[in-house]
């Protein structure tokens, strides 16, 4: 019974010493992204965007987090303080497109206090339309009703 007290106290001890990281410490990097590209009639929020977070260890970059973009297109990393670089993939599904990004879509930010990168749109290389459950094609003609037997 004593050892488990000593055991105890001693884990006790480390802890206290032990100090997680301040939130003073960390910082918010966020935006939002609006997609507008041909097929599209009016600009709006590039929901479900994927995104990423860069940064340099000891010279070389690393893959730190990832984020999605809400329903609003809107997106957040809380981050230590720290030189950054938020990008997205190049590749992302958006309703029923594939969208390719120019490349790089990234941009360079230097997060000592809170950090907010505004509106963001990126730049569609090439899109396709893919239709998904096994669709061949869109039947759709004002004033037609289309039955498929």
């Amino acid at each position: 019974m004593k050892k488990v007290l000593l055991v105890c106290l001693a884990l006790l001890a480390l802890a206290a010493g032990a100090s997680a990281q301040n939130e003073t410490d960390s910082v918010r990097i966020s935006g939002k992204l609006i997609l507008d590209f041909d097929e599209l009639g009016n600009p709006e929020p590039f929901s479900g965007a994927e995104l990423l977070i860069l940064g340099n260890i000891d010279g070389n970059d690393y893959l730190l987090a990832t984020a999605t973009a809400n329903q609003y297109g809107e997106f957040t990393f809380t981050m230590p303080k720290g030189k950054y670089e938020v990008g997205l993939w190049r590749y992302q599904a958006y309703k029923d497109y594939v969208l390719v990004l120019e490349v790089p879509s990234r941009r360079k930010v230097d997060a000592q206090t809170n950090v907010y990168l505004g509106e963001w749109t990126p730049v569609i290389e090439s899109h396709f339309q893919y239709y998904p459950a096994g669709e061949m094609q869109k039947m759709k003609i004002n004033g037609v009703k289309v039955t498929v037997r």
